[in-house]
C-alpha cells in the first residue's frame, strides 16, 4: 500500500468527532446492494462480523434486507461501533461499490 494512503488514513482518524474516511476500494471489498449513485444514508438494523480468508469482514443490514459489506480494516473498525450503537451513517456509492464513509457522533 502506498505511503500516501497510510498518511491519509492516519490523518482521518485524527479528525475525531466527525470523520470522512477514504477507502482503497481496489484492495478491499466494498459492496452494497440496492444502493444508488451518490451519498446513501444507512440505518443499520443489524450487523454481522467474522473472518473471510485473511480478512475481517463486516456485513451491515438495512430494514429492506439490503446490505453492504467491507473487508477494509479501517471501515470495519469504524462501522462496528456504529452498528453496536445503532447509529446511522452515510456511504458514497458508485455502481455496486462504495468508497467513502461519512459519520457523525450520535446520528440516528
Amino acid at each position: 500500500m502506498h505511503k500516501t494512503t497510510w498518511l491519509r488514513r492516519g490523518a482521518t482518524w485524527m479528525l475525531g468527532l466527525s470523520m470522512l474516511i477514504g477507502i482503497a476500494a481496489e484492495s478491499h471489498a466494498q459492496i452494497i446492494t440496492n444502493g444508488v449513485a451518490g451519498w446513501n444514508l444507512i440505518r443499520p438494523t443489524y450487523c454481522a462480523e467474522g473472518q473471510f480468508a485473511d480478512f475481517d469482514i463486516l456485513y451491515v443490514y438495512k430494514a429492506d434486507n439490503s446490505y453492504l459489506y467491507t473487508t477494509d480494516p479501517v471501515a470495519v473498525a469504524t462501522l462496528a461501533q456504529y452498528c453496536a450503537n445503532g447509529n446511522a451513517f452515510y456511504v458514497l456509492v458508485n455502481g455496486s461499490v462504495w468508497t467513502y464513509i461519512l459519520t457523525y457522533p450520535n446520528f440516528k
